[in-house]
């Protein structure tokens, strides 16, 4: 059974193909490839489906569940290979799941599928990585816990700046009551103003970002994106340039409302952003698939963060968010993960107060080995001092006995006592 999936889905000629890879096995050997009927046509067409689903989503009633259920099972079957229809059924709950996806594949909703018995992202912590990301420059992750809160910058989405308000109180909060080695431990940065030159410096500096406001979708990189104060853009060309810079966020949490054409349920902005950023060297990105209201919004701040302290990774934190909801909550179903879902971001949880512990936490992980090596010959050393000072100790204990009177002990060449002592 496997407990690490790659799922890796390109496209030729024909149509899409997989392959996919137990990253559990030694050997990590690629199962051969499958083709599927699955082409844009058909994705364009399975999104207004969606559309139709997602439209009715936050009102009350499951009907919506019903109809998501009922195409997740569907797709299940019509657009996996057969074997991973097994694996994925197999798989244990809570375990890992990549999907490294082609341009193509990209905008499709792998994880809403249903295997018969659960959804994908209720059943698996899966991750998005886009194909080809890993080309040009990259920066490393921000090691520290700043958390910067981009709300409204446009100045026209009173819900935005609501929305931002709640996440930088409740963020406060946390780092009022959370100890030094909580993820929530730092005081969150609120900024509802910035320009494009202010937005790059935030994301060079924090460890986390999150962006309430619009973003826009145009087919070209030089104009679609976040949109800022002035009118002015954070472009996809802007983002990818990050990575020539020294540091990106570890995480961004985009909520943003799309001006694009793709209606209801539209992931086009969505994937461009989310594929610009992890390009950059960003290790996760986390956004909607569809438009959510603002009370959705704040109930996804106030599950999510918390679970960043006790979850071990980025997509760990949004799966358990997602397997407990009930699933009469489109909370669930409609927040995705962009990255590695087994990265790990190591903040500064063993450090003291001293600069000295502050410079060296982020090489504990990278020295644990040699560091045990390194005791271990010390506590060598430290014994090997202790038996030199014990025989020295017993030497000179030796010697005063052998100086002390009580000895009687005769000088040499003599045959009575020193005259100053009485027998």
């Amino acid at each position: 059974m496997s407990t690490k999936l790659r799922i890796d889905i390109r496209e030729d000629n024909e149509g899409l193909y997989f392959q996919y890879f137990h990253l559990d096995s030694p050997s990590q050997k690629a199962v051969a490839a499958k083709y599927r009927p699955l082409q844009v046509p058909i994705i364009e067409e399975e999104s207004a489906r969606l559309a139709a689903v997602f439209e009715t989503a936050f009102r009350k009633g499951n009907g919506w569940v019903n109809a998501l259920r009922d195409w997740g099972d569907r797709g299940f079957v019509e657009f996996l290979p057969g074997e991973l229809q097994k694996i994925i059924s197999e798989m244990e709950k809570g375990t890992l799941l990549w999907f490294l996806c082609c341009e193509t594949a990209l905008t499709f909703p792998w994880e809403l599928l249903h295997d018969g018995n659960d959804f994908i992202n209720r059943k698996l912590a899966c991750g998005r990585i886009v194909e080809g990301n890993g080309s040009g420059a990259r920066s490393l992750p921000n090691p520290n816990k700043k958390v910067v809160i981009l709300a409204d910058l446009a100045g026209n989405l009173p819900e935005a700046y609501e929305e931002g308000l709640y996440i930088n109180d409740l963020l406060a909060e946390h780092s009022r009551l959370k100890s030094s080695a909580s993820l929530l431990s730092s005081k969150p940065e609120l900024v509802t103003e910035a320009g494009r030159e202010s937005v790059l410096y935030n994301l060079q500096t924090a460890g986390f970002v999150h962006f309430c406001g619009h973003s826009q979708s145009t087919g070209r990189d030089n104009e679609s994106g976040w949109i800022l104060s002035n009118n002015e853009r954070l472009n996809l060309n802007d983002i990818r340039e990050l990575g020539k810079r020294d540091k990106v966020p570890a995480l961004v949490i985009s909520n943003s409302c799309s001006s694009s054409d793709g209606g209801a349920y539209s992931c086009e902005t969505f994937s461009g952003i989310a594929g610009a950023f992890l390009s950059a060297g960003v290790a996760g990105y986390i956004g909607t698939i569809c438009a959510i209201e603002d009370k959705a919004a704040r109930e996804f701040a106030a599950l999510y963060y918390p679970s960043l302290s006790t979850e071990k990774t980025f997509a760990q934190a949004l799966h358990s968010l997602q397997r407990n909801l009930p699933v009469d909550n489109p909370l669930w179903a409609v927040f995705r993960y962009y990255g590695d879902p087994e990265y790990q971001y190591y903040p500064e949880i063993q450090v003291t107060s001293s600069k000295k512990d502050e410079e060296a936490s982020p090489k504990m992980a990278e020295s644990c080995s040699g560091a045990n090596d390194s005791k271990s010959k010390k506590i060598w050393w430290w014994l090997i001092i202790a038996f030199i000072i014990a025989i020295i100790a017993g030497w000179m204990f030796i010697r005063g006995k052998e100086a002390s009177p009580g000895n009687f002990l005769y000088q040499e060449g003599t045959t009575s006592p020193p005259a100053d002592i009485v027998p």
